[in-house]
């Protein structure tokens, strides 16, 4: 099997590092979204009490996708990310 490599996205190690100190060793919680796609499923992970969701969008490395944004305008959670 051959491997291929991709070009990072920018900050992608500054973000696995986050996640890697944060989540690695910890015990987390998580809820998966009932808007899911038949080729996806969506969770939101927690530790103790911080989404980590809201943690990456909160410091810049991930935003809200238009379509999810689209899609699910009335649901709180995503209501909080975009704001």
């Amino acid at each position: 099997m051959r491997e291929t490599f991709t070009e990072d996205e920018p900050y992608a190690w500054e973000v696995r590092e986050f996640l890697r100190k944060k989540l690695v060793g910890n015990k987390i919680k998580y809820r998966t979204e009932p808007q899911s796609t038949k080729d996806h499923t969506y969770a939101t992970v927690f530790l103790d009490d911080e989404n980590i969701t809201e943690s990456l969008v909160s410091r810049g490395y991930a935003t809200v996708m238009e379509n999810v944004k689209n899609r699910n305008s009335d649901n709180e959670n995503v209501k909080r990310l975009i704001a």
